[in-house]
């Protein structure tokens, strides 16, 4: 699946923060993720290893080429800025089935400059494994 591939392909990477604001990448790491996936085999409690069924091995020319793949198809990362409005939110205390709830949220300028904001919120109910299953507000 698309999931263990990024798990058994991704990199580490480290960002440090410029002195002004924002981030920059520091350093990329690829030894550390990936390097051992398993499963439980089916019908024993062992495990199995399945790095190889979703890996080509380090530095070998099959890696070289998906990654190249995988560089030219991506968006370009792009450096984080800083932030100037801080939002809180203040999740319902309770929520049955089929009932209105309250959603509070708080937008908090963080400068010394009067902002313009544009503000979206998207609702969804959403499944234990993270399928989308309706849209309940767009605003």
């Amino acid at each position: 699946t698309g999931f263990v591939f990024a798990e058994v392909n991704a990199d580490k990477i480290f960002y440090y923060q410029k002195p002004r604001g924002g981030f920059r990448v520091g350093r990329i790491d690829s030894q550390i993720v990936g390097r051992n996936i398993s499963v439980k085999a089916v019908g024993s409690n062992l495990r199995e290893d399945i790095t190889s069924s979703y890996k080509y091995p380090d530095n070998s020319q099959a890696e070289r080429f998906i990654q190249n793949k995988i560089q030219n198809k991506k968006r370009r990362t792009r450096e984080i800025r800083k932030s100037f409005v801080k939002i809180e939110i203040s999740p319902p205390y309770s929520a049955s089935w089929k009932n209105d709830c309250n959603i509070n949220f708080k937008l908090i300028n963080t400068s010394n400059v009067l902002a313009k904001v544009k503000f979206r919120l998207l609702i969804t109910c959403v499944s234990y494994r993270g399928r989308v299953n309706a849209t309940l507000s767009e605003q």
